[in-house]
């Protein structure tokens, strides 16, 4: 007779139907509740890579680029949930560590800390990811150095061929009252009541929190299990004497039946796939730990975020009886900060000239699919409007139609038979990555239907040169400087610049690995070091996030006790941004529009260099003496230093460059108006 391999109870044999429509039998124990398939079926499917065919879904060996997005996501997530247990300067160990996602993080707060993965191809993928090796061997082949503070294990214990060796193998690698932290899927949630996507080949073992208990309760003690997303979240203490005790795996039997019963009894709503993720997250905010306030509380800042959105939407379309199609990244709350305001100035632009300032707005997003109904509406109107932004860039709303932002295809760019304007458009390649055939074929295209192409800096403007045929006209190629840089002279009603001792910082966190290559430990945490330093001067330290991935230099803030407030420019409005940038002294920033829009406003700039159109913006405005390269700086500490005393201390000269120069920005402006008035 068969017996559990968690309890060694009488188990029972039952058929699943599992995700890919294949018959599993499991033998489910009647005491504890584990199900699991036969152990002699067991296989290692890790070592060789073919559990990446089957599960990761790759085309090849190597993790795509949503892939490595995704785990970031997750890793990112999983950090804030477990950082109260996490200790800096501790030792710990992802085991079952992919790409390395979450190992990163642990060496960003300052954690010794490594991987153990036994895919060879995704264990080797961190080196080029993030600049660290990883071990690549199974858990009962890993030997350490010495004992960790912490082991994390995700979504790995379902896979392994005996749970009892694999828990006492990792009691074997942690200190005497070390931590363990575990996540696996949950039988009781099960999906949210899917019972068939929790049913999967590669996962060979089923726990509940019973069986989980009984389990973890033979080698460890101070054990905590509840729920996180869709499966069960596990902490436990390592100790000379495990901590079993009859009376709580009864509770967490109840517990068990109680969770099973409320997934199984939530109303299902089937017919419609919003509800159905809606009905989802009600029970994972239930079970999951501080969710329902976190999530209440981020339900209610969306819905006045929303209010007030349709509100300037509203007004920024206009009453116009001459329409713009204007294609443009517009909207806020989540993307790019920059981008909304951007998306916003383009049009005060457009509007602040005479002839053109009886015009409304269609406005359109970059991501929306062109089709029929978007040409015959472009052609109904005055004229079409592109921009502005880093356009030219093959990997933010990737696309096989035109190989940049705006996925046009050259027979429907045809089809348009009204003036097209390109419109403070930038290059934004970083070092490095070069255009393929789709891209330049597609550039020589649009640049060839506009009829007026405004490049946002001259370092953009010999890039995009550099790719055009010979036939192209290059006299329609015009500077036009981003009009975030002109928001004092456009936007009305903005108060006065007045002088604090507020310093906001923006540090960059997406395409990290081609900004910062292998140095990004050292070069955060010697920015984090300057910030430091300048709290101990009295300053007031803002993190400014224009994308909700900029929130990752929490981190490494964290890492140094650094006290400072995160300020989330991704989930405000325009307006509301411009007057947070006008109540800074100084901006340190390394997204272009974290230095375009203080700079617009009046307001001081440092410039952290890790993309050359930063300094293709300096060198427009004459302001390279603010200019940092964070990757060639020999001591970034004391250059962020020097050159913040500078600014500060040249404060009313330095102020005097900044309008002097934005006045001249002005002027090429209104002079490229005049051009466009000409065309429609």
């Amino acid at each position: 007779m068969k017996k559990c391999i968690i309890c060694d109870e009488a188990v029972v044999e039952q058929s699943f139907t599992s995700r890919n429509n294949k018959n599993l039998q499991l033998f489910c124990c009647s005491n504890c509740g584990h199900c699991a398939q036969a152990i002699e079926d067991y296989s290692d499917i890790y070592s060789d890579g073919t559990f990446t065919k089957i599960a990761r879904a790759e085309s090849d060996r190597f993790p795509s680029k949503n892939k490595i997005e995704e785990l970031d996501r997750r890793a990112f997530k999983r950090f804030r949930y477990y950082k109260s247990i996490i200790n800096k300067n501790s030792r710990g160990i992802d085991v079952g560590s992919s790409i390395g996602s979450f190992v990163h993080l642990l060496r960003l707060y300052g954690c010794y800390a490594d991987g153990l993965e036994p895919d060879p191809d995704y264990c080797r993928f961190s080196e080029q990811q993030y600049g660290f090796e990883q071990y690549n061997l199974l858990m009962e082949d890993f030997v350490p150095s010495e004992p960790y503070d912490i082991v994390f294990s995700f979504h790995v214990i379902e896979h392994v061929e005996d749970p009892h060796s694999f828990v006492a193998r990792i009691k074997s690698i942690l200190k005497n009252e070390g931590t363990l932290v575990l996540q696996c899927p949950s039988m009781e949630i099960k999906s949210f009541g899917n019972i068939q996507q929790t049913i999967w080949e590669p996962h060979i073992h089923y726990f509940n929190a019973a069986s989980m208990y009984f389990l973890l309760s033979a080698y460890f003690s101070d054990i905590e299990i509840g729920y996180y997303e869709e499966g069960l979240t596990v902490i436990a203490k390592n100790a000379e004497v495990a901590g079993f005790d009859g009376k709580v795996l009864e509770r967490y039997k109840r517990q068990a039946r109680f969770v099973s019963g409320m997934v199984e009894g939530f109303p299902r709503l089937k017919w419609n796939n919003h509800l159905r993720k809606l009905r989802d997250l009600a029970i994972q905010s239930i079970l999951e730990k501080g969710a329902v306030k976190e999530r209440l509380s981020k339900g209610i800042r969306l819905g006045h975020y929303k209010i007030k959105e349709y509100n300037y939407l509203k007004n920024e379309r206009g009453n116009g009886k001459d329409r713009i199609v204007h294609i443009t990244n517009y909207k806020g709350w989540g993307n790019n900060a920059g981008d909304i305001v951007l998306s916003s100035c383009v049009r005060s632009a457009i509007s602040n000239d005479k002839q053109t300032n009886d015009l409304g707005f269609n406005i359109h997003s970059l991501g929306e699919k062109v089709n029929q109904q978007l040409i015959n509406e472009i052609n109904r109107s005055k004229f079409l409007l592109i921009g502005g932004g880093g356009l030219f860039l093959p990997d933010t709303n990737q696309n096989s139609v035109s190989g940049w932002q705006w996925a046009v295809s050259k027979q429907q760019l045809d089809e348009i038979h009204v003036p097209v304007v390109l419109y403070a458009i930038g290059y934004n390649y970083f070092p490095g990555q070069t255009p393929n055939n789709l891209f330049v074929e597609n550039l020589n295209h649009i640049i060839g239907k506009s009829d007026f192409v405004g490049i946002r800096n001259t370092g953009s403007i010999e890039s995009v040169k550099g790719l055009l045929s010979s036939d192209i006209d290059v006299n329609k190629i015009h500077f036009q400087p981003c009009p975030t840089t002109l928001i004092r002279k456009l936007v009305k009603g903005l108060g006065p610049k007045t002088t604090s001792r507020n310093v906001a910082v923006n540090i960059a966190f997406d395409r990290y690995e081609k900004r910062f290559g292998d140095k990004i430990y050292q070069i955060l945490y010697q920015i984090t070091k300057a910030l430091k330093r300048l709290e101990e001067r009295s300053y007031n330290i803002y993190n400014v996030c224009h994308l909700a991935i900029d929130e990752k230099a929490e981190i490494v803030f964290d890492r140094v006790g650094l006290n400072y407030k995160t300020v989330r420019l991704h989930h405000m409005l325009p307006n509301d941004i411009y007057n947070f940038y006008n109540n800074m002294e100084v901006v340190m920033g390394m997204r272009g529009h974290a230095q375009m829009i203080p700079f617009g406003i009046n307001t001081k700039i440092i410039t952290l260099g890790t993309h050359d159109k930063m300094k293709w913006f300096l060198e427009d405005i004459n302001m390279l003496d603010v200019y940092i390269d964070v990757n060639s700086s020999e001591d970034l500490c004391a250059e962020i230093l020097e050159k913040f005393e500078y600014t500060v201390s040249e404060s009313d000269q330095i102020h005097d460059r900044i309008i002097t120069e934005q006045e001249k920005l002005f002027e090429v402006t209104a002079m490229n108006l005049e051009v466009i008035s000409e065309l429609i």
